[in-house]
């Protein structure tokens, strides 16, 4: 009797972490995969996956990293209605797209990029999810080779997401390793396109999406 009580306690214990761990998630289930890779379950409700479904898996998937917790901060004010000082969060459902900047309140402070991009694969079972990080001072990056361009493959079917490798996406969109004044910028207006920019706004090369892989515009 005793060792039955225990069982049933037990059960209860680990259904109560279980459902911890999924609301420090954001309610997005994680898991790993055959090879290793951690994938989550996207949680959405109608239809299809809005782009704050995207946003809030990408942030699970990323809880741990400091700019990403800072802006999980932002994002769940954000989404009661608040928004801090010097930050903005914008929402294009339509053209799939969100941006989050945080512009300096005090000369010292960071400057604050993440875009997130959802763009179709041409086999019609899959969605690119593009994340563009970008954190530096007014002339230059923080840390260029840490930050920048992060893809995932949402499947639509099963409506997980995990992290795929450049290798696996044809050409390897990335910054020059001597490269301080240089950084990405995602398209926003229907367009599959990542700009190599100065920041400036000088664009110096654009990789377009068609579907299977990155090429040269």
């Amino acid at each position: 009797m005793k060792r039955y009580i225990f069982l049933i306690l037990l059960g209860v214990c680990a259904g109560i972490h279980l459902s911890y761990a999924q609301e420090s998630l954001g309610g997005v289930a994680s898991s790993v995969d055959s090879t290793g890779n951690e994938e989550i379950t996207v949680k959405y409700k109608g239809k299809n996956p809005l782009m704050t479904d995207f946003m809030e898996a990408v942030l699970a998937l990323n809880n741990t990293v400091p700019f990403y917790k800072d802006t999980r901060f932002v994002w769940d004010g954000w989404k009661k209605g608040h928004i801090s000082k010097g930050r903005s969060i914008n929402v294009d459902e339509k053209n799939g797209c969100v941006k989050y900047n945080s512009n300096p309140v005090v000369s010292d402070e960071n400057i604050f990029l993440l875009e997130l991009s959802r763009w179709n694969y041409s086999d019609g079972k899959h969605l690119l999810i593009v994340t563009n990080l970008d954190v530096r001072r007014s002339t230059h990056l923080i840390d260029p080779r840490n930050e920048g361009l992060t893809f995932y493959r949402y499947d639509i079917a099963s409506k997980k997401m995990k992290r795929v490798r450049l290798s696996v996406l044809g050409d390897s969109p990335s910054i020059p390793s001597d490269a301080t004044d240089v950084h990405y910028h995602l398209s926003c207006d229907g367009e599959s396109i990542i700009d190599y920019e100065y920041l400036s706004g000088s664009v110096i090369r654009s990789l377009s999406w068609d579907g299977e892989k990155f090429v040269d515009e």
